[in-house]
Formats: structure tokens, sequence, C-alpha cells
């Protein structure tokens, strides 16, 4: 006999009380196969199965698909369900045997064929993946190796009705009996243990091994025991004692969970939790518990199926005692209980755990809107059209009565109140709606209204600031701030961006948040606001309640749910979550005074559907990455018959495996879900038609129309979750078009073999012709040829003739062109890049001296070659003229004389459209001994250089010659000039050349690269 230990959870029980759990039911209305639902476990892909007495019910998180005998089920009674190692469902029925189910087609397998009997109770995979099911009546059977077999009472277990199995971590087996204790089965000996060796009941219903290899016992009339180092030990949960315990599951967190007859046992370390029908469950009579892969725990039952998402939300609504389920404001009275406002259904407590109605006949039908304790002793009251005004309550033997009526202050009758706040001075506030502020002290009452500073009396809110001073929320006129001497007032136009105020909040850095109408929170550093809004993530623009944690996060509650936020300095959102009905926020209109930081940092929320409190402990970031499958396409909108399109289809999702579609069935719609309940967000694209991720959307479908022919093609859709976890894995659908015959290979080898036909036989015929042809051609080539001669021996005279004329005006050219000796007495250091792209050129350089003037200029002349070379003798012979016979020495007035004296030489005038010859030029009078240059330019640029530093000094936008019908004077520029300082004047000849593997024009912008890679060397070096 071992020893039998009794575990006594007494001391550490928490009987829940009666309050509503974030848990959302399903039923057959739903879509389950039937309302009694034995067993549910989740396979490895993500999907939930749930084995009811109406079939098998498979759910993804947003469907149920369901199978029965007309899929291929051998029964509907389903008992359990379960997945081996290579992702079969083995699926149990209540008298007809197990089935493997591999996605496609049911194997059946019963007493027929080696199982021990048809009424299975469990299946069970072990680590070397064989399959177990336990019967009732014909002991354990095996399936091994594609083979059944059945050990029973002749081979040495103590009965042949079995419940359950599991398997320790040494490889033993246990199996669980009906009347006959537990067994333990090493492969080759059996143990039994009986209610002789410390088991609470023979009859064991389930097993569960926890993650510290501690064994679980659930029996069927003995409640729960534990067998812990070869020990039994009853666990005593007072009610529970002879319950049936159906199944026990371990989460992700620990936390060991127990479906019984009476309700779902939760033990949590310490702590033992019981939930029920009256916390939101389906109902009580508990089958099984299962947590899915997000630690979501399923709950199934006599009538239906429950997901108990977790304990982060808990409601209080009237089925929990409260007077009303439309809750206005909260007021702690102490650090654990709280006074509660509704609308219309007067003041309830929250005390020790639970809720009591405060029975005060004044207020049983006011909308009460703020409750302020200000003692130990007394709660003001404010409400909304109340006919007694503020109600002051006194406490007196241990009880709250009524105290005071205040109808009316200083001769203003107050109607609706707002806020009531105290400062560190013992100061009352009370902000009214239509009569203004009051201040109340020592019996006194002072009033603040539009004649003594503020913008308005109609006031929203009232807030003390951690330097005491007030700040006043109001409808219409902005917000303002007491010092306890003046107002100061901040409206839309200084930042605040609306002017209507109904919270405030403040943090520890002293950081003020501003709930306002419409323009959502406003951050306030006392110097700059900030505003975040429905565009930033908030869950709406009008902000009813905020408030601040110890962690400096940033509560805010709207009209459309609540957020939390984490902010810089700067206020940039670090992290915005939200929470509305889906995370267990049953009333996601947060009141106006709807925040209340408890014990533990727990949030009580005013909501307008009952008290919700926000428990951080139990507020898990879900960081399972989403298990995404793409479950169905559409083609045109219609059901798709793969077989046609494809050799093979996938076995879960149905769908083909590399189709192959028509030119003509290019339109498909996708539909995916992610595995979850959570609230995500999706991204997909179509490679082969772009490679760009759509933006997130909630939607689950993706259309795409005309899809080009001709291609293959991979749509991927992937999920992000709620907590910002992206799907590990994108799901992936494989596919192609196939392009119409003329756009196939084929087509086209058989149209190439006809064109190439067509040509050989063109080829042949003009050969022929071409023969008879030739014999004409060559008859008349011979009398051609003596013509040619005799043309072309003279044109071979013409030729030589105008050759050598270029050539002497090429020498013509050189020859006015300044000798560079002469430029070289007047400027050392110099060079000159002159190369005529033909023969004679149209650009020339020119060179002067007069006295102490040394003069320089660039110049590029209309036209090319002989024109051109025509155009630059005349212009040099006029310059030199302008320079030697006056004594103009600014180069703009010499350039104003050349043009004049250019224009009668050519006869030109400003109406002749045939004659606009001219030059765009750079004249230059270097003052050398002056470390001065005189500059001007006809639509040409000078570049000047200094420490590696480009400057370019622009023309006029003008030639020298006809331009226009007025003709502007040329302006000069003066450039001081130091030592290695570098001077370039040039035609556009250099930067409008071709060139390059591309054959690209050069431009001035890489010209003006290339003279500051040269300028710092020597000018024979730059040449």
């Amino acid at each position: 006999m071992r020893d039998i230990r009794l575990i006594a959870f007494l001391f550490l029980f928490t009987n829940v009380n009666s309050q509503q759990y974030n848990i959302k039911n399903y039923s057959t209305k739903s879509g389950l196969a039937n309302s009694i639902v034995n067993h549910a476990f989740i396979d490895s892909k993500g999907y939930l199965w749930f084995s009811t007495q109406g079939g098998l019910s498979r759910f993804d998180g947003k469907t149920f698909y369901n199978y029965t005998t007309k899929q291929g089920l051998p029964g509907n009674d389903i008992t359990f369900a379960a997945e081996d190692k290579e992702g079969n469902i083995w699926i149990a029925t209540n008298g007809f045997g197990v089935c493997k189910f591999d996605g496609n087609s049911f194997q059946i397998f019963d007493e027929s064929n080696g199982l021990g009997n048809n009424n299975v109770r469990q299946i069970y995979t072990d680590t070397k993946n064989n399959i177990w099911f336990a019967t009732r009546g014909g002991g354990i059977s095996k399936y091994a190796q594609n083979k059944l077999t059945t050990i029973t009472s002749k081979d040495g277990l103590p009965g042949d009705e079995f419940f359950s199995i599991t398997e320790d971590k040494t490889g033993n087996l246990w199996f669980g009996s009906r009347g006959k204790g537990l067994v333990k089965y090493n492969g080759s000996f059996f143990y039994t243990y009986t209610t002789k060796d410390g088991l609470s009941h023979n009859s064991i219903l389930s097993l569960f091994i926890d993650k510290a290899g501690v064994m679980w016992i659930g029996t069927t009339a003995g409640g729960l025991c534990k067998y812990v180092n070869n020990t039994f030990e009853k666990v005593n949960v007072p009610g529970f004692e002879t319950d049936v315990i159906f199944q026990i599951t371990q989460d992700s967190h620990g936390f060991i969970w127990v479906a019984t007859e009476h309700g779902l046992l939760k033990f949590e370390n310490e702590k033992l939790k019981i939930f029920k029908e009256n916390h939101g469950l389906i109902a009580s009579y508990i089958y099984s518990v299962c947590p899915d892969y997000e630690d979501n725990i399923w709950v199934t039952s006599n009538s239906g199926v429950s997901m108990f998402k977790n304990e982060s939300f808990v409601t209080y609504t009237t089925k929990e005692n409260l007077s009303s389920n439309k809750v206005t404001t909260i007021c702690p009275i102490n650090t654990k209980d709280f006074v509660i406002g509704t609308s219309g259904s007067g003041l309830n407590c929250y005390i020790d755990g639970r809720i009591e109605y405060l029975d005060i006949p004044e207020l049983s039908q006011s909308i009460i809107y703020t409750i302020y304790h200000h003692n130990d002793d007394k709660i003001w009251i404010g409400s909304e059209s109340s006919n007694d005004g503020i109600i002051v309550l006194e406490k007196k033997n241990n009880k709250y009565v009524l105290s005071q009526k205040i109808q009316s202050i200083n001769g203003f009758e107050i109607k609706t109140v707002g806020k009531i706040v105290g400062d560190k001075n013992g100061v009352v506030w009370i902000a009214t709606y239509g009569a203004g502020l009051f201040a109340y002290k020592d019996g006194n009452f002072t009033t603040f209204n539009t004649d003594n500073g503020l913008t308005t009396n109609e006031l929203y809110t009232a807030f003390v600031d951690s330097k005491n001073n007030l700040w006043v929320g109001t409808l219409k006129g902005g917000l303002q701030k007491f010092d306890g001497e003046k107002f100061t007032t901040y409206k839309k136009e200084d930042g605040l961006g609306d002017n209507s105020v109904w919270s405030i909040a403040e943090n520890s850095k002293g950081n003020l948040f501003i709930g306002t109408s419409e323009n959502g929170l406003v951050c306030f550093d006392g110097k700059n606001f900030k505003a975040i809004t429905a565009d930033n993530g908030l869950a709406s623009n009008l902000v009813y309640s905020v408030e601040c944690d110890n962690k400096n996060r940033v509560w805010v509650g709207t009209d459309k749910g609540l957020n939390v936020l984490s902010l810089d300095e700067l206020f940039n959102i670090k992290n915005i979550k939200y929470y509305g009905d889906a995370n267990g926020l049953k009333g996601i209109e947060v009141s106006q005074n709807g925040f209340l930081f408890g014990e533990n940092n727990q949030l009580w929320i005013a909501t307008n559907n009952g008290l919700t409190k926000y428990n951080p402990a139990y507020d898990y970031v879900n960081s399972t990455p989403p298990k995404i499958v793409i479950n169905d396409i559409r083609m045109n909108y219609q059901v798709v018959d793969w077989l046609k399109y494809a050799d093979s289809t996938d076995k879960v999702t149905k769908l083909g495996i590399n189709p192959v579609f028509s030119y003509k069935e290019n339109h498909l719609t996708f539909s995916f879900q992610a595995l979850t309940t959570d609230n995500v967000k999706y991204q997909f694209k179509l490679e082969g038609s772009g490679d760009e991720w759509s933006p997130l959307t909630t939607n689950t479908e993706a259309v795409y129309t005309n899809i080009p022919p001709g291609k293959n093609y991979r749509f991927l859709v992937k999920a992000l979750n709620s907590d910002g976890f992206w799907s590990k894995e994108e799901a992936i659908f494989e596919f192609s078009i196939s392009p119409p015959f003329w756009q196939t290979w084929w087509f086209y080898t058989i149209c190439a073999i006809v064109a190439i036909g067509a040509i050989v036989g063109f080829i042949n015929y003009r050969t022929a012709q071409l023969a008879k042809e030739k014999k004409i051609l060559e008859d008349k080539v011979t009398e051609r040829t003596a013509e040619l001669k005799t043309a072309n021996s003279s044109l071979s005279v013409a030729y030589t003739e105008i050759k050598d004329s270029i050539n002497y005006a090429k020498r013509i050219q050189q020859a006015i062109l300044p000798l560079e000796a002469e430029i070289k007495n007047s400027i050392p250091q110099y060079f000159i890049l002159f190369k005529p792209r033909d023969v004679v050129s149209g650009d020339f350089y020119w060179f002067n001296q007069k006295n102490e003037n040394v003069y320089i200029a660039a110049c590029d002349c209309t036209g090319h070659g002989v024109p051109g070379a025509f155009m630059s003798i005349i212009g040099t012979s006029l310059l030199n003229e302008v320079v030697s016979e006056t004594n103009i020495t600014e180069p703009s007035k010499i350039m104003d004389t050349l043009r004049e004296k250019l224009i009668a030489v050519l006869k030109q005038q400003s109406s002749d459209q045939e004659s606009k010859d001219g030059m765009d030029m750079v004249l230059c009078n270097l003052s050398l001994p002056k470390n001065k240059i005189s500059f001007a330019g006809a639509n040409n640029p000078l570049y000047f250089i200094r420490n590696g530093e480009l400057s370019e000094y622009k023309g006029n936008k003008q030639p020298v010659g006809v331009y226009g019908d007025q003709l502007k004077p040329f302006t000069s520029q003066t450039i001081d000039v130091q030592k290695d300082d570098m001077i370039y004047i040039f035609s556009d000849g250099y930067p409008d050349q071709f060139g390059g593997e591309k054959g690209k024009k050069y431009l001035y912008k890489r010209f003006k690269e290339f003279l500051l890679t040269i300028a710092n060397k020597t000018v024979a070096e730059q040449k």
C-alpha cells in the first residue's frame, strides 16, 4: 500500500463571482453538426475538430465544415478525434469503429478487421506514431505498420472496458479502465493501481501528464487526483469531490484546465478558479477542454462550444447585481472599493468583490456624471438635470446617507454637473454646464464664469494637475488653465485643434492628454500640442475619457472602443492597441468619467453595457504567428471543377495542384482565411503579374481579372495578427494560363515553315527571272561603263580643284588666327584647343593687345565649313578694326560696336528672315597687373575655377548680329583673380560633341565635371 496524500485547496480556492468573461459561444446555429460535443482538438495545421453526436465538425476560425456518413464516416456519433504524425485524422465512433481520414477519403476499421470493439472512447498517438484505441468491451487496440492488434483481459489487462490512454516520459503507456483502476504497460507487463493504492475511484475517464511530469487523473465519480513521485494524491476541490472529470489539459502558461460535469476548473499556480454558465460559458456540463495554438481555451459541452479568450476583461452587469448596465462614472473610496454611478438607476458600491445597491432615493432617476470622495466621510455627486442639484452623502454608522442638497450656488441654479474634483489645498471644484465653475472651501463658494475669466459657462470637465493648477474643459470654449490668480485659454488656433474638451489626464512627466470632440487625443507638454486621431489608428476622434497608468501609457476611451498608447518624448506613437467587443470589452462606448485604476494596475471601465475590469496580468501578447490557408478559388465567380485542370488536389483545401487554365479562364477570385478568431489583416500579391504586396486589408478575398495568358503564376497571401506578428509562411497557390493557339510554339513553327516555303519558292522564281534580266543588264553595263569612265575622269578633276580650294581657304584662315608666340608674351599660362570638325571652321579664337589691354575671345559663327570660315574671317577682321581704330576697352562696348559693323557688312535688317548670320562669343579684357578681368558674352558663358569650385558667369542671351526687333546693349562683368585661378572660354563645340557607346551628346554638365578634374594640372597637361 503506497502513501495516500490529501491535497486540500480550501485555503487557495477562489470561487469566481458571477461575472461575464470574454467568451464566445457556438451552437448548431453557428454551423456545428450537433449541440452535444464530446471532444475537441486542434491539428498541426491550425484547424479545430469537434466530435459531436451528429458528425465531425472542422472549424477554421470563421466557418464550420461538417463530415457525416454522407462524406464517408462509418457513423455520426463521434466520441473522439486525433491526429497522427503524418497528418491523418483518426476518428472514433460510438458503435461504428474508427476511421482514418487522409483529407480525401475515409478508411474504416472495425471488429471485422481487428478492432477490439466498435465502441471507441479515446485515440492516442504515441511517440513512435503507433495509434492506440481505448474500447468499451474490446480492451486496447493498436494500429502499427498498417495492422491492427488488440490486447484484452486474456493478455493480462484487469478488464476489457477502457476510457483513456496516455504515455509518460519514459515510454510507459497508461490505460484508464472502467471500474478496474489504472493500468501501466511497459510493453511487456501490466501493473494495475486501484483505490487500495490511493486512487480516488477505480473508473478512470481521463488522463493527462503535465509539463512537470505529473499525471492528472480524472474519474467518473471520485473527482480528481494526481500521481506524483509514485504516489497518488487526492485533489480536493470543494463541491467537486465526486464529480465526473471528463478531460484535463494544460495551456502554454502552465495552467491546468479540467472539464467537469459542474463547470470548468482552472488551476493557476496557487489559485483555483471555477467557471460556469453564469460566467458566459454555453453550459456548465463540460465534456472537454482544448487550448488552440493562440492559447484560446475551447470548451465543449452538451449545448455546444465556448471559446474562452482570456481573463483580461471581466464584465459586471445587472446579472451581477448592478442596478443598470449603463454605467457612467466610478469613484474610489479606498484602495479596493469604489462607488459606481449609473444612468437613471442611482448608485452602486463595489465592496469586497461584490456589488451592492446604494439606496439614495434622490438619485434613483438621475444620470450621474461625476462622483468625488472628499474625505473619509463625504461623497459629492453631480448629475444631469437633477432637481436636487449637487448631492452630498455622509458616512454614518458605516453607511452613506443623504447629508446635503445644493440646488443653487451664489444665486446660480445648478442643473447639470460635469465634474467635481479636489485640489491640494482642500478646495472642491465644481464644473457645471450652464452655471460656470465653483470653488468650495470651509463652507464658502466662489463663482467663476464669463464675467471673471471663463470663455463659456458650459463646462464639460475639470482636472487638477501635479502643480495644483486647475484645468477646465469646455463646450466650444477651448481648454482653460487657472493658476489661482488668472485663466489662460488654449483654443483651436493655438494647436488644440478642437474647442470642445471632454476629458483631461496627466502622466508622471507632467504632460497633459486632452480628449476632444473632433480632434481625437491631444498631447500637450506645456508649449506644444500634438493630436493623435483616427488617421493614426485611434478608434474614434470623439474621446470621452483619458487616463495614464504607472508605465506612462495613455488609455483612451472613445465611443467606438478603447485604445492604449505608448508614446515617445515627442508624442510619436511607439505602439497603439485597440480593445473592443472581440477582446472582451462588451460595451465599446466608454463613459466620460469612465476610468479608475485599482489594485494591481487593474483598470475599471464604465461603459454603456456594464462595468468592465481590465486585468493586465491576463492580457497576453499573441506572439504566435497566424496560420493561413487559401480555402477557395472561384473562376468567373463560379465553383471550379479541379479535375478538369489539375492531375491532383490538395487533401486539406481540395484545391487543384498546379492547374492549367485556358486563356479565356483568366478571371480568378482567391478566398483565404487565417485559422484564428483574432482580428487579423492580410497582404497578398500575384507573382508573374506584379511583385508588390497589396495594402493591409481585412478583406479575405482577392480578385484578379484579365490575367495575361502564356505565363506561370504564384498567388501569395500572409496575415498579421492584432499584436503585430506576421504568419511565418505565406499561403501559396501556383497555376498557369495557357496561351491561345496563335500564341503557341507549334503555331509559330507552322507559320515559320509556311513562311520559309513561300520565301524559298519566291526566291526560286525570282532567281529565274533575274537570270533573264542579268543578260540584258550585262549588255547595258558594258555600254554604260565606257560612259562612266569618261564622267569619272571629269569628276576627279573637279574634286581635286575643290579640295585644293578648301585647303587654300584653310591656310588663309590659319593665317588670320593669332600667333601663339604673341599670345605667350602677354599670357604665359594658357592653352588653346582648336580642332575644326571640317577642314575649315566657323569657330575661331582671337587675340589682340593695345597698350596695357590684352583682349582674348572665343567665337562661334553661324554655319560650318566654308560658310562658317567666311564668317570667321569677317569676325576677325571686324574685331581687329574695332579695337585698333577706337579707344573702346570695355568688352560689352566692343561687342556692341562689333554688332553694328557686322549688321552693316552683311546688310541685315530686323525684318529680314533670310539673313540671320552672326556670332556667339566670349570676349575678355585682361588687366593682369590689377588682377582683374572684364568679361562680356553673347549666349556663351565663362567658367572660373578657384580652390576646386567652379563658378559660371553667364553672358547675355543674344548673338552678335540681328536678334529680334530691338537690339539690347551687351553687359560686362568684372572678376577679381588670384594666383592659380583657372579661366575657361569656349564655343559650343566641346559640350555639343557626340560619342560614347550609346552615341550620346557630351553636354555642359559633364564638361564642367571634366574641367574640375583637370583644373589643378599645368596648362600643358590640361591641353
